[in-house]
């Protein structure tokens, strides 16, 4: 977690309903770093290997011991808004590492540490950093990085598809104000996830590391079944090219989608 506080002393008002539905296993990590404790990732708090895509809420830990972790981490978490600090703001790679393969019950390679660490944004390198909303920390706005490029006159940038990484790539291209062009061969957007269907599969990927980080949605699994993950709101057709509106969290984004008809086997 964070060491950034939220200033609001609002927290415990929702905090209580939060950790009724928080996963059990992810609190006995935060209970290590909040405490310094290593009793909460050993012995009986060990949680049982998931099942599938099953959230695996319980960590399969008895009633009583589910209990004990929310009430502990209630206090906890309490005390840190009122300003008591982390007993360990900063772990070290090992203990990383050793509550990602506690929780996942999965042998997690070491080489994992610095991903683990940047996505808990404790890595060293936080300029890039904003502050969005009280106790959040997003990366900076699409297109930040690319602000302030010098863009010669007729540049034109051409993205190949319009999967995740193809759209990632143009609202970043957007928002720096560079030109750009995508070259999709399906009618629609979404590439892999457009051309594949997989009925009653779920994305083994956790939903919240699985997005894009600067549009924040409210995933109503860990593990997300399919859905549309972006909001067509207008196109509009010009041959041979589609002006496609298309809404991420509160943004507005126009793509320029070219078409390309693909002859089968080509």
């Amino acid at each position: 977690m964070t060491t950034e506080r939220p200033t609001s002393q609002q927290a415990p008002d929702w905090l209580e309903a939060a950790l009724a539905v928080a996963n059990i296993p992810t609190l006995t990590c935060i209970l290590v770093q909040m405490t310094g404790d290593r009793k909460w990732i050993e012995g009986d708090y060990v949680p049982s290997r998931p099942r599938g895509m099953d959230d695996n809420d319980t960590g399969g830990l008895t009633a009583e011991l589910q209990t004990e972790i929310r009430l502990a981490a209630h206090e906890q978490i309490s005390a840190w808004l009122s300003g008591q600090p982390l007993a360990i703001p900063d772990p070290d790679d090992a203990l990383l590492v050793e509550m990602m393969g506690v929780s996942l019950r999965e042998d997690i390679p070491s080489r994992y540490a610095p991903m683990i660490r940047h996505e808990l944004g404790l890595d060293a390198d936080t300029s890039r950093l904003t502050q969005t909303a009280p106790g959040l920390q997003l990366p900076a706005v699409p297109g930040a990085a690319l602000a302030g490029l010098d863009i010669p006159n007729g540049y034109l940038a051409v993205i190949i598809g319009a999967g995740i990484s193809g759209l990632c790539a143009a609202i970043n291209f957007a928002a720096a104000g560079i030109p750009f062009t995508i070259l999709e061969r399906n009618h629609h957007l979404g590439g892999v996830w457009f051309e594949n269907k997989y009925p009653g599969a779920a994305c083994d990927v956790p939903s919240h590391l699985y997005s894009f980080s600067f549009a924040s949605y409210d995933w109503s699994r860990f593990f997300l079944r399919p859905v549309t993950k972006f909001k067509i709101i207008s196109s509009t057709w010009q041959t041979p090219s589609t002006f496609v509106d298309i809404s991420a969290s509160d943004t507005m984004y126009r793509l320029r989608h070219l078409t390309r008809t693909l002859t089968p086997g080509r």
